[in-house]
Order: structure tokens, then C-alpha cells, then sequence
């Protein structure tokens, strides 16, 4: 969905309802259009998400085609998943995941502040149904990442994880405090990451990190101490960045995933310019709009792209196209400034220009804008086509895949 038409036409709607039914109908909407058989190559044609390939990282072992993902609190019921793996991410979070279904609270929006709120931060819809929902899930690229969370029990994180063990690509562990619990998590699933989650404004990070995680994963969320609910919003990003830069100087090498007010491509770029390999969306969707992803993925492209000119026969004749239609466009305009009338007119019409001219004075007139009109589309049709080619083509950049310029280009 293009920036313009989310923010002038969907997000004044969107924003008139009450944030949960606004969230639910959208996502609703979007699960609907990716179970359609031609849903997810719609969303990727109008949106354009494909991502660059020069923004590709490893982290783990594991290549990721973009350093974006989303929080999965923003959809705890997995409604939009399938949708959103189309959406430029180059990881997903589920969870956190609990064994049995957490019914969700009220949730907040605070236009302001640009922030989302929470009563109830662990709400899913369970194991079982989140289980029945992934084993049919098509990543398209994506990697999946499973949040759990140690309320007490560890026989219940074990019925969870081993649940799950064939579709995470990585777990992500929140509310551990022992060391010796979680180096036993370690070992029993050796076989896939596990993270360790902790929040942004977090006091116990070198026992947190002396816990030997395969990776730190930064939460942006802070307690609202009127309601003991969470808001997560552009806030958090100072704390983020602190906790960032935090972890980096008490360990140069260890994966770091960041939360922390991702509204702009900027707030992005300025996480993982701080030190982290991965960044998640959460508020910055519902605010900047669902391009958010493909912009910043845009943002890190320009980065590190280097233009190269492709050779005449990948261009040459389409780019001759539109200049031979500007130039028809051009002469036809001469003609409709000057004569306006042509030999064949006359031929066709039995009549001369001058036996025309004398039957109606302003037919002459008429004719002329016509004809200057047709000029005026055949110059602008012209020019928009020797344009697509030349960035289709010539300024294409290395990795880039199929620019979307080539197919505005045999749209049209």
C-alpha cells in the first residue's frame, strides 16, 4: 500500500475507530487478500517489497534478505502473518507463545506521542492454535522467530519449545534470571538460536549477558506504573540506543536485535548504526504506514549501491520507443501551431484549407487544440517512457532484482 494513500485516505479512517477493532479489521483484511490465490502476488506488485539483495545479513549462521522484522505483539492472533511475510520483512516474531490462550486486554493509542499501549503484553491465542496456524505458514524468504516466556514452570517452556523445535529458525527466552536454567535451555536445543530477551530500560544486563545467549534481543516496551500495562512508542528509542551501545561495550561480538520506536527510516538506521545486526517494527506500521519496511530497506540499499550502465540492446530499443513518440508529439504540435490542416485532410474532406475556413472561422481553432492536445500526450508519453527506461535499465543497480521502474513500463 503506497505512503499516499494510507495516510490520506486509510489511516484518518482507521484512526476514528478504536485501536483494537481498527487493528483487527485491517489485519482481517489482509489475511482475507493472502488466502485469495492471486493475494500475495498482488502485495507484491503494488507494493514493490522485494528486497534489495545488497541488504542481506548473517547473523547466527542464518541469512536474512532484509535486517527488518516485525514485533510480534503487534498481531498476537497471527491474523496478518502471511500477509506481512510479503512486506519487505526479513524476519517475523511470533509470540510470546504460552500454552494455553491469554485473552487480550484494552489496547491504547496515543496519537500524540505516537505510541501503542498494552494491558495485557503475553496475549496469543496458545500452542495449539499457533502451532495449527504455523505448520501451514509460508515464510516467502522470511525467517520465524518464536518468543517464550518462563512464567515459573520450565516443564511448560519444554512442552512449548519442543512443540515448535521443526518451525522456529530461533527462539527468543524472556524472564529468565537464573544462569544455570538457561545454559540448560541451551544445551537441550542446541540445534536452533536462543536468544535471550531483555527490555531496554533492563538493570541486570552483565548477568543477563553472562548467561552466554547466542544473541541479546532489545524490547522497547515500558511499564505504565498507573496501570502496570506496557506502551511501546518512539519514547523508547533513547533507551534503546542506550542499551544498545550498553551491550556492545560489555561484548563487541554478541547478535544484537533492537526495538525502539522504528518510525522513519532514520530511527533504523540509527540503531543499527549504534551496534545492532536486526531491527523490529511494532508502532512505526500503524503511524508511517505499511511501506515502513520497504522504505527502510531502501534507506540501508542506498547505502551501499553502486551503479552500474547496462549495455545498449537491455535499453536502446525501448528508450528509442518513447523517443520516437516524443518526437511524433513534437512535430504533430508544429503542425497544429502552423497549417493545422494537412494534404490528406483536404483529400479526405473534398475541401481546401481556405474553402474550410470560409464555411466556419473557428473550426480552424477547434482543430488546433485538438491536435495540440494529442501533441501534448504523445511529448509527455514519450518523455515518461525514455525516463522508464533509463532508470529501469541504465541506472539499474547490482542485486537490485527486478526494478519496479521495468514494470510501470510494460504496464503502461
Amino acid at each position: 500500500m503506497p505512503d499516499w494513500s494510507y495516510h490520506s485516505i486509510f489511516k484518518p479512517v482507521l484512526f476514528r475507530m478504536p485501536p483494537k477493532k481498527a487493528r483487527d479489521f485491517t489485519f482481517g483484511a489482509l489475511k482475507f487478500l493472502s488466502k485469495m490465490p492471486f493475494g500475495a502476488p498482488v502485495i507484491s506488485f503494488f507494493g514493490h517489497m522485494e528486497q534489495p539483495e545488497e541488504i542481506k545479513k548473517e547473523m547466527l549462521g542464518i541469512e536474512f534478505v532484509s535486517p527488518v522484522g516485525m514485533n510480534g505483539r503487534l498481531d498476537p492472533n497471527l491474523q496478518a502473518l502471511q500477509a506481512m511475510a510479503k512486506f519487505g520483512f526479513g524476519f517475523l516474531t511470533v509470540g510470546p507463545v504460552t500454552l494455553k490462550p491469554v485473552k487480550e486486554g484494552e489496547v491504547k493509542r496515543d496519537i500524540g506521542k505516537q505510541e501503542i499501549g498494552y494491558e495485557q503484553f503475553h496475549a496469543n491465542s496458545g500452542l495449539e492454535e499457533t502451532y495449527k496456524y504455523l505448520s501451514d505458514f509460508n515464510k516467502h524468504g522470511c525467517k520465524l522467530m518464536v518468543r517464550v516466556s518462563l512464567q515459573g514452570d520450565i516443564h511448560k517452556l519444554h512442552v512449548i519449545m519442543d512443540r515448535l523445535l521443526a518451525i522456529a529458525d530461533l527462539f527468543i527466552i524472556e524472564g529468565i534470571e537464573e544462569a544455570e536454567t538457561f545454559r540448560y535451555l541451551k544445551e537441550r536445543y542446541s540445534s536452533v538460536p536462543i536468544l535471550l530477551g531483555v527490555q531496554a530500560e533492563c538493570s541486570a544486563l552483565k548477568k543477563h549477558i553472562g548467561m552466554e545467549p547466542d544473541g541479546i534481543v532489545v524490547d522497547d516496551a515500558r511499564v505504565d506504573p498507573e496501570t502496570s500495562g506496557y506502551w511501546i512508542g518512539r519514547e523508547s528509542k533513547a533507551s534503546s540506543l542506550e542499551m544498545i551501545r550498553k551491550v556492545r561495550k560489555k561484548n563487541r561480538l554478541i547478535p544484537i536485535i533492537a526495538s525502539g520506536g522504528v518510525t522513519e527510516p532514520q530511527d533504523a538506521l540509527d540503531l543499527l548504526d549504534a551496534g545492532a545486526d536486526l531491527i523490529q517494527i511494532h508502532q512505526g506500521l500503524v503511524f508511517s504506514g505499511p511501506s515502513l519496511p520497504k522504505r527502510i530497506n531502501e534507506a540501508l540499499a542506498a547505502r551501499s549501491r553502486t551503479s552500474i550502465t547496462a549495455p545498449f540492446k537491455e535499453w536502446g530499443w525501448l528508450f528509442l520507443m518513447g523517443l520516437g513518440v516524443f518526437l511524433a508529439g513534437m512535430i504533430a504540435m508544429i503542425f497544429a501551431l502552423s497549417s493545422v490542416i494537412l494534404p490528406y485532410d483536404e483529400t479526405y474532406l473534398g475541401l481546401t484549407k481556405e474553402q474550410l475556413e470560409e464555411y466556419n472561422s473557428k473550426l480552424f481553432s477547434f482543430i488546433s487544440h485538438d491536435r495540440n492536445t494529442l501533441a501534448g500526450v504523445m511529448i509527455s508519453a514519450g518523455f515518461l517512457y525514455m525516463q522508464l527506461a533509463y532508470h529501469a535499465f541504465v541506472k539499474k543497480h547490482i542485486g537490485r532484482g527486478k526494478p519496479s521502474s521495468l514494470q510501470q513500463y510494460l504496464v503502461s
